[in-house]
């Protein structure tokens, strides 16, 4: 077997440090949770809205208002919860029929 063969097997089978493993572990495992404070959720500042056409009114942008999205009978969503999202949910009328956090 050459010797460039031989170094990079030593390399594919040398063991890890216990305390280096960890540290990995440790890394792959971190996770960054959305905020979770409902505080930050906005529905009661759109009641107005509610029983109106979704195209009468206009959203301030996410920098202003928190986090929302806008969903329909045919939208696609994400089922992360995150109760500071305001969600403002219109039926095929284009009626809003439901704002809430989640």
């Amino acid at each position: 077997m050459p010797l460039t063969a031989l170094i990079f097997m030593s390399f594919l089978f040398r063991e890890t440090p216990p305390q280096a493993f960890d540290e990995t572990l440790q890394n792959q495992h971190e996770t960054h949770l959305p905020e979770l404070d409902a505080s930050k959720c906005k529905k009661e500042e759109y009641r107005h809205i509610l029983g109106k056409s979704r195209h009468n009114f206009e959203l301030p942008s996410s920098s202003q208002s928190g986090p929302f999205r806008i969903l329909g009978p045919a939208s696609m969503m994400t089922k992360d919860f995150r109760p500071s999202r305001t969600n403002i949910i219109y039926d095929e009328n284009d009626i809003i029929i439901q704002i809430d956090c989640f």
